[in-house]
């Protein structure tokens, strides 16, 4: 392919303006012959034709370029998208090249723009700058150098209400590979430099943030160091990070894979995974900075959550993590790492060594819940640890435990799994403002599993509180501890199912489980109590069910009662006065005491009294093919039909 190349004298129609715009301000003249780009398909034969056609184009919508050749920027100018316009910009294979020394990137951005290679190859080779971005920019290819080591960075989110993605690129820098001072998104690619600071008076990090950055996958080598978070706020979910020994001076001059301090301004960076390393003398990972002269900018607090990963330092001694007495702030709740970090870890949790001799997080002995490895002392504790955005999550109790009730929030799904042991709420019992009589509140807008093992209180007046979508798997809720407990599950919103080896029990006249519709507006769409064809337990106590209004219209159709197998020493009374001949009751199996079952039979079943005096619902038997036989007729004795 051809080498366009732009001739020294340019004439501007704005004489003071410094830039090729694609708003068309500049003209130029091709030195060779040929197409050297495609505006929506149509070749164009020189640069200011082509970007003559974008401008009428953009007028009316989205305009793609595609390069056809090589193109060298002149010095001191560059290719501007400007605010407004929508530009997605393919390489096809070619090479858009400046080889001055300023921070006059060949791409600037104020506009929406994509920059794709569907051949690829091509790219863009900058002496100090590759692309510096003020609009919402998507990168899904190409490749970027830069080689001129004066400081510049290789592709800049630079504005701070820059938007910026990276699906895939390569990066390899003399500087800075990549800088961020808006929201950064990287899903991949690989970003490089290998500067040292005995090397070159210009030296830095590979990659660094002050904005917000959410890295899910790619590769970040460098000396000095990898990947920087010296402001606002970072998510690490994937990826290599990797500060190499210098090839000249060795590890002495090799720092951190990943050093997170505030330097600019308070700082937190999330690692949920990535493998971080270092073949320096100090640390893999850093969190703050306490050194004074400027070194460590301003020694704002810098925090650091480490929930997973894998931390070396390839030195013998080095520590895998490292955090500032003054300003560093790192807590490890999961991930493997070369040395102890046991002083990182939070109540309830510990290190120990595995079979790689990698240390990871472990309960401590004392620990009473877990949620992974993580331990923790109290239930509330282990709580407040489960995130609100609908993940489940499993906390598993490890030994019998007493202590305060708990609240599950809106947006926490939780499954408590009692691991066979009992835990009694006999601390601080839970509840509204200054009704807080409750063992555990469940929230509206939550969802709940508790199974395996024993929930009770000796001091409360409510066990369980319900207002979420509920399930109860071969657990005992047992009311009889405390003389106070009127109600063992009280079920005011939300759809409660009951399965496998399950017992709920009241003390002697009270209630195991109610039914309330209508505590308010925010609880009108209904409650609803199914007890499946696999429950097989048992229910003690009485069974309440009513609206909080009598004056509610229809509200039994939005409190529904479903039976379909268990034991149930148990009478159906109305709380509220309400008629109990209206109930939305359904039952089509199980074992009863009493025999008011019957008025809440399902169409098709029926009540068979057991010999020892209690009551099965069964089907009724199917008479729809009999047929009349004369009495003298003879019958199998072992089937009943027709000889």
């Amino acid at each position: 392919m051809k080498h366009a190349v732009w001739k020294k004298t340019i004439v501007f129609l704005l004489a003071a303006c410094m830039v090729l715009t694609l708003g068309g301000v500049a003209t130029f003249v091709q030195a060779e012959p040929g197409d050297i780009a495609e505006v929506n398909g149509t070749p164009y034969a020189t640069l200011d034709d082509a970007l003559a056609a974008v401008q009428t184009a953009a007028q009316q919508g989205p305009v793609t370029i595609k390069l056809l050749e090589n193109v060298q920027i002149p010095n001191g100018q560059h290719i501007e998208v400007a605010a407004g316009m929508q530009v997605t910009l393919d390489f096809n294979g070619c090479i858009l090249s400046k080889t001055d020394e300023s921070n006059d990137a060949p791409i600037e951005n104020h506009g929406t723009m994509q920059i794709v290679d569907t051949k690829g190859g091509g790219g863009i080779d900058g002496g100090n700058r590759c692309i510096n971005n003020y609009g919402n920019m998507v990168i899904d290819a190409g490749r970027y150098t830069t080689f001129i080591g004066t400081g510049g960075t290789a592709i800049q989110n630079k504005a701070t209400d820059a938007v910026m993605t990276i699906n895939d690129c390569d990066v390899d820098a003399s500087v800075f590979a990549f800088a961020n001072a808006g929201t950064a998104t990287i899903n991949g690619g690989t970003f490089k430099n290998t500067s040292c600071s005995s090397c070159t008076p210009n030296w830095a990090y590979t990659a660094k943030s002050t904005g917000t950055l959410y890295f899910n996958n790619g590769q970040v080598d460098g000396v000095q160091g990898a990947l920087a978070i010296s402001a606002g706020y970072a998510e690490i979910k994937g990826g290599t990070f990797t500060a190499h020994a210098c090839e000249i001076h060795g590890a002495k001059n090799a720092f951190y894979a990943l050093y997170v301090a505030g330097e600019e301004d308070e700082v937190k960076c999330v690692v949920y995974d990535g493998t971080f390393t270092s073949e320096g003398n100090y640390a893999a990972v850093l969190v703050g900075n306490d050194n004074t002269g400027g070194d460590g900018g301003i020694n704002a607090a810098a925090t650091s959550e480490i929930k997973g990963g894998t931390f070396v330092a390839t030195v013998q001694g080095v520590p895998a993590l490292k955090g500032a007495p003054n300003t560093g702030n790192p807590i490890v709740t999961g991930g493997s790492f070369s040395s102890d970090v046991r002083a990182y870890v939070p109540a309830g949790s510990t290190t120990k060594q595995n079979d790689q001799g990698q240390y990871v997080i472990t309960p401590a002995n004392d620990a009473l819940f877990k949620i992974g490895n993580v331990g923790y002392l109290t239930l509330a504790d282990a709580v407040a640890a489960v995130p609100a955005d609908g993940t489940q999550t499993t906390i598993t109790m490890l030994n019998d435990a007493q202590g305060d009730g708990a609240v599950v929030k809106e947006g926490q799904n939780i499954v408590f799994d009692l691991g066979g042991h009992t835990y009694n709420v006999n601390g601080n019992l839970v509840g509204s403002a200054g009704t807080e009589t409750s063992g555990m509140q469940l929230l509206k807008g939550s969802v709940v599993t508790l199974k395996n093992g024993t929930l009770t209180s000796d001091k409360a007046k409510i066990l369980v509180q319900n207002y979420c979508n509920l399930t109860l798997d071969g657990v005992k809720l047992d009311g009889t501890q405390s003389s106070s407990c009127g109600y063992v599950l009280s079920n005011n919103f939300g759809n409660t199912v009951v399965t496998g080896n399950t017992t709920i029990t009241a003390g002697t006249g009270k209630v195991a489980f109610d039914l309330w519709y209508g505590m308010s507006d925010a609880y009108k769409d209904g409650v609803s109590i199914t007890f499946d064809k696999n429950f097989t337990g048992t229910v003690t106590g009485k069974v309440e069910y009513g609206p909080a209004n009598p004056q509610y219209v229809d509200w039994e159709g939005k409190t529904a009662l479903s039976i379909q197998g268990g034991t149930f020493d148990t009478q159906f009374v109305a709380s509220n006065g309400n008629d109990m001949k209206q109930a939305n009751i359904s039952v089509s199996g199980g074992t009863f005491t009493s025999g008011d079952v019957l008025d809440y039979l399902a169409p098709g079943f029926e009540l068979k009294k057991n010999a020892n005096g209690t009551f099965g619902v069964v089907k009724k038997p199917d008479t729809s093919g009999q047929t009349t036989t004369s009495t003298d007729q003879k019958t199998n004795p072992k089937t009943g039909v027709a000889a």
